[in-house]
């Protein structure tokens, strides 16, 4: 389904079906996704700033520079998606499912990701500056030039990640 630039922003569309939809630039701030299903959707450059995601199936799905700006992502399924550029200050993302997700150059500063499930998840040159990752699992990630100033790091699991030129890495 092609939505490509559509304007829903404030719409509840809560356990909606939008797999393998084009949602590329469309404005969802402030929509209620929680619980859709996304797999696989474009969502490159979406607007999703202040959205509710709250366990929304993203797996697979693209949202390189998207805007998801205290988006709440809780418990969401990120597996596999692409989040490249992606600005996320101040997102929600605890206890979500990011495994081998790309996280190129995101900006996560500030974000809630207690719990989150990082493991072989690409965060190089991401910015973690003041995001809290306790209890986080991000084993085998790749944090190559990553930056984690002033991060909640307790309890969060660092087995075999990649840190070559990570600021703030234990």
């Amino acid at each position: 389904m092609t939505l490509r630039g559509a304007d829903y922003a404030g719409a509840d569309l809560s356990n909606s079906q939008f797999a393998l939809s084009d949602l590329s630039g469309a404005n969802l701030q402030r929509a209620d996704l929680s619980g859709a299903d996304m797999k696989r959707a474009n969502l490159e450059r979406a607007d999703l700033r202040n959205a509710n995601l709250q366990q929304a199936d993203l797996q697979l799905a693209r949202l390189d520079n998207a805007q998801l700006q205290g988006a709440n992502l809780h418990a969401a399924i990120l597996r596999d998606a692409r989040l490249n550029s992606a600005a996320m200050q101040g997102a929600d993302l605890g206890a979500a499912d990011l495994h081998t997700a790309e996280l190129r150059h995101a900006q996560l500063q500030e974000s809630q990701m207690q719990r989150a499930r990082l493991v072989s998840a690409d965060l190089q040159g991401a910015s973690l500056r003041g995001a809290d990752l306790r209890g986080a699992d991000l084993s085998q990630a790749d944090l190559r030039n990553a930056d984690l100033t002033n991060a909640k790091l307790e309890d969060a699991r660092f087995a075999g990640a990649t840190t070559a030129g990570c600021i703030g890495c234990p």
